[in-house]
């Protein structure tokens, strides 16, 4: 997902996090999360197997955790669930943030009490149009247009930045054809004899024409 932001927000990690995930966004030890224990009287669960107790709730966000929001499952079965959402959230955030470049922040994973990931950004800093330079801010936005794009399956959070962006890139297109209009608007005539009249005079120097 991609998050515009100011250099006034503060970052994610520096606010409260959901209990059992640390600030720097993983499975805080000893914070509420899963508990452990052995697979004893458990549905399905294999003698001696161990066990882990899905905090309540936790699954919320995370379609790989459909139906096991709850309840007891095989340890395995958990870190299978946490690398497969860690790896396809992560891989949607790194392609965002590898194509912003300069324009993206750090990636940020966000994780239940489980230490499942159930979510992720990438900061995206929009600068302002340049009207000295309305070129240099179309480059810009055309960059931020490609980033919030990249993923094979966009959010509606970066298609609503890919929607700011094309804005923009209209905006700066017309401030484009506004500079090209000044500068090769005729000069008024008098201002153009103000213009002779300044000019140092210059011998008069023979020319010729090449036919």
């Amino acid at each position: 997902m991609f998050h515009p932001v100011n250099a006034n927000i503060p970052s994610p990690l520096d606010r409260p996090q959901p209990k059992g995930v640390s600030a720097q966004g993983q499975p805080a030890v000893g914070g509420g999360g899963a508990s452990v224990a052995a697979g004893q009287g458990v549905e399905g669960a294999k003698p001696g197997q161990e066990m882990i107790q899905l905090a309540s709730g936790g699954g919320s966000g995370c379609l790989m955790c459909v139906g096991l929001q709850s309840g007891m499952i095989p340890k395995e079965k958990l870190e299978e669930i946490k690398a497969d959402s860690f790896n396809k959230i992560m891989a949607h955030e790194q392609a965002h943030a590898s194509a912003a470049g300069s324009f993206g922040g750090p990636i940020h994973i966000e994780y239940d009490a489980n230490g499942i990931a159930v979510g992720g950004h990438v900061p995206i800093m929009i600068p302002g149009l340049n009207r000295l330079n309305p070129e240099e801010s179309l480059q810009a936005f055309e960059q931020i247009l490609s980033a919030a794009l990249a993923p094979s399956d966009p959010s509606s959070q970066d298609m609503a930045v890919a929607s700011k962006a094309q804005d923009l890139m209209g905006r700066a297109k017309l401030m484009m054809d506004q500079k090209q209009q000044r500068e090769t608007r005729p000069m008024p005539a008098a201002q153009r004899q103000t213009a002779n009249a300044q000019r140092p005079a210059g011998p008069n120097l023979p020319f010729s024409i090449a036919g």
